[in-house]
């Protein structure tokens, strides 16, 4: 992730608490495999955020303890907005956070895009 450039947008990553990750899957996965899973999607989403060349930051939306320490180890800002409720709304209003700081560029990436890598999030950012 580059840094320091304005007109570079910033990614905004909404992510939900660790506890109640991957729902829907509950019928063939235990808490503790969804979770897991839920880990190793995050870790590959966070490493094609790192990897891209044409973001300026990135901005995390959670309430998860686990996830705002993971956050703030990478340098993410941190917005903790419970985003379980709506996922939507959070990521707005990391959007507006930002803008009122003169961050006008954003993009939104789900914390659990399969097979993501940075080549695709250069390709979105060079197209906005």
């Amino acid at each position: 992730m580059t840094e320091g450039a304005v007109s570079k947008p910033w990614a905004i990553l909404p992510v939900k608490s660790i506890k109640s990750a991957k729902q829907r899957l509950s019928d063939a996965l235990s808490g503790l495999e969804r979770q897991q899973l839920f880990h190793e999607m995050l870790t590959d989403v966070l490493a094609a955020i790192e990897y891209s060349k044409h973001l300026a930051g990135l901005a995390m939306v959670t309430r998860d303890p686990a996830i705002i320490k993971l956050g703030n180890q990478i340098g993410a800002r941190i917005f903790k907005v419970d985003i379980d409720s709506g996922q939507s709304a959070a990521v707005s209003f990391a959007a507006r956070s930002l803008e009122s700081e003169g961050i006008e560029n954003t993009i939104s990436i789900p914390g659990d895009v399969p097979l993501i890598n940075g080549t695709e999030i250069d390709t979105v950012c060079r197209a906005i």
